[in-house]
């Protein structure tokens, strides 16, 4: 199972267009905040690309008034994942923690705008850098996951 992860677009659409357009065959997409109408167009453009993908996204720091949750537990097969913006926590352990508490394995998040893999208290940590830079993370769901940080 292979899933899409981005953030931090800041209305950089045809970053986003370039990524749905070379994006592999993914079981799902999400998207980690900022910027609702990015979640939108991304939206948009994966279920004419890839209507099979379910799209899944948080709100961020610049999404005041979304209706989108502030974070996400969902389940990719065996594997339970926590997806946030980041800008609720402090630290990097402090969300890690707060997946763990969740029962999840990987935590997906953006706001720094830098891309990490790191595993933190048995807790597989992937940020994808951002969007707007034409970084972005495919994930594949195994145990251990595999992350690949790409850049368009």
């Amino acid at each position: 199972m292979k899933i899409a992860c981005a953030s931090d677009a800041h209305r950089a659409y045809a970053k986003e267009e370039g990524l749905i357009d070379r994006l592999p065959r993914v079981d799902a997409f999400c998207f980690l905040g900022d910027m609702d109408d990015d979640a939108d167009c991304l939206q948009l453009l994966l279920e004419k690309k890839q209507p099979h993908a379910p799209f899944y996204a948080v709100a961020g720091n610049n999404d005041p008034f979304s209706r989108r949750p502030r974070t996400l537990t969902l389940c990719f097969g065996e594997l339970r994942a926590m997806l946030t913006h980041g800008h609720l926590f402090r630290t990097r352990q402090a969300m890690a923690a707060a997946a763990a508490s969740q029962g999840c394995q990987l935590l997906l998040y953006g706001h720094s705008h830098k891309p990490l893999v790191e595993l933190i208290d048995g807790v597989h940590v992937v940020n994808p850098g951002t969007l707007r830079s034409g970084q972005w993370a495919l994930v594949d769901v195994q145990d251990p996951p595999k992350v690949q940080l790409l850049t368009l």
